[in-house]
């Protein structure tokens, strides 16, 4: 595993990648939520990835990234993606596994670059770009605590939640799609979510982790992922 940074316009993002033993196989990104960093899928990818070339990130605000006091609509998330896939000369094609607010991120990127994703990981988040209640801002900046963004870039993701309603980008998606809810209190999908939006999709696995809330902690991603991707 290598960390270092990548920088994105003047700021500085922080990029885990691990190398992988064949160099054949199509790379992952991984896409961590709202307040994930790089290393948010340390344990997955050392535990079932260590075949192909895997990368993570932090976005601004989080882990070692920079944090700027303003910038965090969908645009700027995407145009950090960008950034670290151009700069590591993966845009010709790449896995994306996005795990909860990682999933407008990732089909932003996808609605600017389709053919740039090779297959699609949408884990327990809605294809929506949503806006944020002032209160999440309220208790978390009450209980900051190391490890955590600063209040300012809580306070700003709060603030600059623009809505985008993605439903389009993903229907219109040639690649493989994997689609997951957790099935236990707190998952941000219903089973009758799955099955809504993934209307249109040409190529699409839906799967409920019934044991799991938000986190799913019990996802088996690599036995879902190995059939639709090389």
């Amino acid at each position: 595993m290598k960390n270092y940074f990548i920088k994105n316009e003047t700021y500085k993002l922080e990029v885990t990648d691990w190398e992988g033993k064949d160099p054949s196989l199509t790379p992952i990104l991984f896409i961590p939520g709202m307040l994930g960093t790089a290393v948010s899928f340390k344990e997955e990818v050392e535990t079932n990835w260590r075949d192909r070339r895997c990368v993570s990130l932090s976005f601004r605000g989080r882990g070692q990234s920079d944090a700027p006091d303003q910038g965090y609509q969908l645009a700027n998330h995407v145009s950090d993606i960008v950034s670290v896939l151009n700069q590591l000369e993966l845009l010709s094609g790449v896995i994306l596994v996005a795990h909860s607010r990682g999933v407008p991120y990732a089909l932003g990127f996808a609605a600017a670059h389709p053919r740039a994703v090779k297959a699609l990981a949408l884990l327990d988040h809605p294809p929506f770009h949503l806006p944020i209640e002032p209160e999440w801002a309220e208790k978390l900046c009450a209980q900051l605590r190391p490890g955590m963004p600063p209040e300012k870039v809580i306070r700003a993701l709060q603030r600059e939640a623009d809505f985008r309603d993605l439903r389009g980008t993903l229907a219109g998606l040639t690649c493989p799609v994997l689609f997951v809810a957790g099935g236990q209190p707190g998952s941000m999908l219903s089973r009758e979510d799955l099955v809504e939006f993934s209307q249109g999709i040409k190529s699409c696995v839906l799967h409920v982790e019934e044991n799991s809330g938000h986190e799913l902690e019990t996802l088996p991603l690599r036995k879902l992922l190995n059939p639709l991707i090389n």
